[in-house]
């Protein structure tokens, strides 16, 4: 499957990036670029898989989100007071309520899988076969401050296990959520700052434009929360979906405005 075959090659680059800050040599920013353009593509290609769809449709509250959209876009108009977006706008809102509070766990450090003790990083590990059927490419272990066990936490990049994991930090909660807008019908992509966050776009036909939404945050249309709120420096961003890539720079947080100019002084500097 190509989604695999692309997938596999962003692990082995970030491996290779990763050896290669172990042994003190500069990293290959083309290569790393690559290699997120690569993973981006292939988490995109991925929730396009009819069975992975059915497995989301399966577990969404997907027609309780579309009536209460109705029921608040309805009340307005009784009240006389219009909305800035449409009904299917208000649906991705409430599924992105619904994931966070409901559906998916942020995970910094997993309980211990024995006693639920507390843990602290010892390494990384190799997937095991299983792991690795399931995209896990790489593996970090922790040990209970407890009882001593060790507890394997893989970061898996198939969605439709994700599905029944529930858990992860931004790569996870974005490949999901991306599977769940998907699968309602959304037109949507997964956007990297080729740096530390990921997230999700999806074309709203009310607005007429692709608005952003990070089910982490439980954001929507917010591009300037990483700037404004987190204070990060965004060089590139890049949208990957089921019809290609888009250089989304000048429309991501660090390109508004004048942030541009300082953006685009990042993507040189990592040029240089």
């Amino acid at each position: 499957m190509e989604a695999d075959r692309l997938l596999a090659a962003a692990l082995q680059a970030e491996e290779d990036a990763a050896a290669a800050r172990e042994a003190g040599r500069p990293p290959d920013e083309q290569a790393r670029l690559v290699a997120e353009l690569n993973a981006g593509v292939a988490k995109a290609l991925s929730v396009e898989d009819a069975s992975a769809r059915a497995a989301a449709l399966e577990l969404m509250q997907l027609a309780e989100l579309r009536a209460e959209a109705a029921a608040t876009a309805a009340l307005h108009a009784r009240l006389g007071e219009p909305l800035r977006c449409s009904e299917g706008d208000l649906a991705v809102q409430g599924l992105a309520a619904w994931f966070k509070a409901s559906f998916f766990t942020w995970v910094d450090q997993p309980p211990c899988e024995v006693c639920g003790g507390g843990t602290t990083h010892a390494g990384m590990a190799a997937p095991t076969p299983q792991e690795a059927a399931h995209g896990a490419g790489r593996v970090e272990t922790y040990r209970c401050t407890v009882c001593s066990q060790v507890t394997r936490f893989p970061r898996y990049t198939h969605a439709v296990k994700l599905l029944s994991t529930r858990r992860g930090r931004c790569g996870e909660w974005a490949h999901t959520f991306l599977l769940l807008l998907r699968a309602a019908d959304f037109e949507a992509r997964h956007v990297s700052d080729c740096a530390d966050h990921v997230w999700c776009e999806y074309w709203s036909d009310g607005l007429g434009r692709w608005v952003h939404v990070d089910a982490c945050e439980r954001s929507w249309d917010q591009p300037l929360l990483y700037e404004a709120g987190w204070g990060k420096r965004i060089a590139h961003a890049f949208a990957a979906g089921r019809h290609g890539v888009a250089d989304v720079t000048r429309c991501a947080p660090a390109a508004r405005g004048r942030g541009w100019d300082a953006a685009w002084r990042r993507h040189n500097r990592r040029r240089a």
